[in-house]
């Protein structure tokens, strides 16, 4: 469970959380990004034509890229979901704040774009 801040100082740099075994927001959560903030309980984040960040590394190597995030794959038969419970989530305006899953559950969460 994530119940704290995640955050990036870094001008204008986006932020990817992926964890295929699934994803709790706590009531506490909070996103401090300059750029988008994108989470997924994907298997891996396709870059470009030929990159790929693989999370689990069990089958087959990651090859990084400079390429942008193309595609998320999942490779389960029931890939795991992500919660918000109580949550309020927010990315900066003109970013994106997106949730990348086959099963989504909110509950006393809000979502808010921050000036």
């Amino acid at each position: 469970m994530i119940d704290g801040t995640l955050q990036s100082d870094i001008p204008g740099a986006n932020l990817y959380l992926l964890n295929p075994a699934g994803v709790v927001f706590g009531p506490k959560a909070r996103l401090e990004v300059n750029g988008s903030f994108h989470v997924s309980t994907a298997d891996f984040l396709r870059l470009g034509e030929d990159g790929a960040f693989r999370v689990s590394l069990a089958d087959e190597q990651s090859a990084l890229s400079v390429s942008a995030p193309a595609a998320f794959g999942f490779l389960r038969d029931n890939p795991s979901g992500i919660r918000l419970e109580g949550s309020r989530l927010a990315a900066p305006t003109g970013h994106t704040l997106s949730v990348v899953v086959p099963a989504f559950a909110v509950s006393r969460a809000a979502r808010a774009m921050r000036a």
